[in-house]
């Protein structure tokens, strides 16, 4: 095992006096919770626990993974090793289902320093992750109480991808998630597929949030931009299904808009973006669809600075970290209902939003090329002013920290 030490106390007045209810908590996560990572679920427990422990908590993050450790601010980071796949699992989906998720790849010493720490709470993070049926049977053995994020991975749409896998899996499931002290849901949406999936443990809605420090803000255009091609950006994941690029290529083929641009921003899943070239190719835009791979840091924020509107599509989600950046940054929306789950940027006029098909994508990219400069800058700060609001890391935070204090079990202070 390594270990990346606290970086520090963090010295809050609210600490000094003695009134904040100090916690323990222990966050588990199979890898290394790159913040810059596409994963959403690297981001929420980095985040989380950043923000934790700069609200005046101990956190420790417990991961699994062969590469170094990336230090978490404020946070005590042990990282264990993980099993090496046998050679005989040839296919990345063998080697995540058998080796990587295994309830075999969870090091007994990492068990062993999780119980001699004390947590409060134990928070993990996803489902379908058989680690977890593990870790949940080690906590309640020594009375620690464990909450779980769904991450959106309960969705109907996410559960129709291998069913019948996700079936047997579930009569294993039911009852960890049951015996939790509550569950995390993103979204309204996210709690009722929880009592769809037939859990019965209690639920708390809390969102994601966003860190507005390192991201630029949308400023005015200059005349000469304003004249320029319009420039369409997705960015997240090439999942053709679950992120609705299927339709959106077909949608801004239909739109008819040439010589707007489209900038598609992401790493490829399972060989998708070959697929979704041939498609361009097909639909006659090949010219206009521009593939920029993963961008992170610096470049990201170019991209997003220099496109006119951010595209999210999505068929489901949970809280599509790439959307909050977008509004963040101040740049205006157009997103099916699934990429604004909770409706806050439809009701403030700062997206629009449309249904999952492509006769729809192309009539709000048409709604879009009418609008005036002004009127997208004004989308534009209304999208920051939303995120200001309800998706910054300390209104996060805060309720998943109130959440843990009201799911205690009795005895526990």
């Amino acid at each position: 095992m390594t270990e990346a030490a606290a970086q520090g106390a963090h010295d809050t007045s609210a600490d000094r006096q003695g009134t904040v209810d100090r916690l323990r908590i222990a966050h588990f996560a199979l890898g290394r919770t790159n913040p810059e990572a596409a994963d959403g679920i690297d981001k929420t427990v980095y985040h989380l626990a950043r923000t934790q422990a700069a609200l005046g908590h101990r956190v420790r993050l417990f991961s699994i993974t062969n590469k170094d450790p990336i230090p978490i601010p404020g946070v005590q980071v042990s990282v264990y090793r993980s099993v090496e796949p046998p050679a005989i699992l040839v296919t990345p989906r063998l080697r995540d289902l058998l080796a990587w998720r295994s309830p075999l790849n969870l090091p007994r010493r990492l068990m062993t320093d999780l119980s001699d720490w004390h947590p409060d709470v134990l928070h993990l993070h996803g489902v379908h992750i058989l680690q977890h049926l593990r870790l949940a049977r080690h906590a309640r053995r020594h009375r620690i109480p464990y909450c779980v994020t769904v991450h959106g991975m309960l969705s109907p749409d996410a559960e129709s991808r291998h069913p019948w896998l996700k079936r047997a899996a579930a009569t294993f499931e039911r009852p960890f998630l049951d015996r939790a002290a509550f569950l995390h849901a993103l979204t309204e949406g996210e709690r009722e597929d929880l009592r769809v999936y037939g859990t019965t443990a209690a639920i708390v809605v809390a969102p994601n949030g966003i860190d507005l420090d390192p991201l630029p803000v949308a400023r005015e255009p200059s005349p000469t931009e304003i004249g320029s091609p319009l420039e369409f950006l997705f960015v997240g994941r090439l999942d053709p299904r679950q992120k609705g690029l299927d339709f959106l290529l077909e949608g801004f083929a239909r739109s008819d808009l040439a010589p707007a641009t489209l900038s598609v921003v992401g790493p490829d899943w399972r060989d998708a973006q070959a697929e979704l070239e041939a498609t361009a190719r097909r639909l006659g835009v090949a010219d206009r669809v521009r593939f920029h791979g993963r961008a992170v840091g610096a470049r990201k924020a170019e991209l997003l600075a220099g496109s006119a509107l951010f595209v999210h599509p999505s068929r489901w989600e949970g809280m599509a970290f790439a959307v909050l950046e977008a509004a963040a940054v101040g740049k205006p929306l157009l997103l099916t209902a699934a990429a604004d789950p909770r409706g806050e940027f439809g009701r403030a006029g700062a997206a629009i939003v449309v249904a999952p098909t492509a006769t729809a994508v192309a009539d709000g990219l048409q709604r879009f090329a009418r609008m005036t400069a002004a009127q997208r800058l004004d989308m534009g700060a209304r999208a920051r002013a939303v995120v200001e609001d309800h998706f910054t890391w300390p209104v996060a935070a805060r309720a998943v920290l109130q959440a843990y204090r009201h799911h205690r079990p009795a005895g526990r202070t």
